[in-house]
């Protein structure tokens, strides 16, 4: 199941807009990465700026709390792209459901991506 965005910050930075968005964890983690749908995120607002683009971010910038690690992996649109994710070991999560990783749950407070996008001028 894909992983739900949440927008927490949207920051235009000169000619690119950088968008902080929190994770939620359902369903099941597959093998090489669960679905990163960005297009659930444009439109969303958090304080005065709004996530606005079109484009497949420039950079993703996962953080990720309890000692877990994940990598962005672009796909050919903005509703298709993969996280995966990596214990503490740095070897993928194992496949199977998110509630049976209590400690990624746990820390779900502190995973978040920055992704930093092309601004629309």
């Amino acid at each position: 199941m894909p992983i739900t965005l949440t927008v927490t910050g949207v920051n235009p930075v000169g000619n690119q807009l950088r968008v902080l968005t929190n994770l939620v964890f359902t369903g099941s983690y597959p093998t090489g990465g669960d679905t990163i749908d960005l297009t659930t995120i444009i439109g969303q607002g958090h304080g005065i700026g709004i996530a606005v683009f079109n484009n497949l971010p420039l950079q993703a910038d996962p953080s990720m709390g309890a000692g877990f690690g994940a990598e962005f992996i672009p796909g050919a649109a903005l509703n298709n792209g993969k996280l995966k994710l990596f214990t503490t070991a740095g070897t993928e999560l194992a496949a199977g459901t998110y509630a049976a990783n209590a400690a990624l749950l746990a820390a779900s407070l502190n995973n978040s991506i920055e992704w930093v996008f092309d601004k629309l001028l």
